[in-house]
């Protein structure tokens, strides 16, 4: 009984059976999902300098380490291309990526370019 003295109404166990199922197979989805994409950055990862390497986990283990803008914007520019390799392999919705350029006439064609 709640506080107003209701009886809570159970699910079926048709319906939890059925709930289970989906998590399941949502969860196993997840997993090929993270796989594709642990396998596209071991690609990445493998190709990097020793040191590239090793700054990539001191950065991300060890936030006050030095910056090293280059890598990173590589390795995040890296991240993306699989984000997007990742959603043409599953037939996931594509995300948008504008880059804006120092001219507004440069932008507003680049937007143009998007939308047509």
């Amino acid at each position: 009984m709640d506080k107003d003295g209701n009886r809570p109404i159970q699910p079926s166990a048709y319906t939890l059976v059925n709930q289970l199922i989906d998590n399941e197979l949502s969860k196993d989805r997840c997993i090929v999902i993270n796989q594709f994409k642990q396998n596209y950055f071991r690609r990445y990862f493998n190709i990097l300098s020793g040191s590239d390497r090793e700054y990539l986990v001191k950065r991300f283990l060890f936030p006050e380490c030095t910056v090293n803008d280059l890598l990173n914007k590589k390795t995040l520019n890296e991240c993306e291309c699989i984000q997007e390799a990742t959603a043409w392999h599953f037939g996931f919705e594509q995300e948008v990526h504008l880059e804006m350029a120092d001219s507004a006439h440069d932008n507003f064609q680049e937007m143009l370019t998007v939308l047509s």
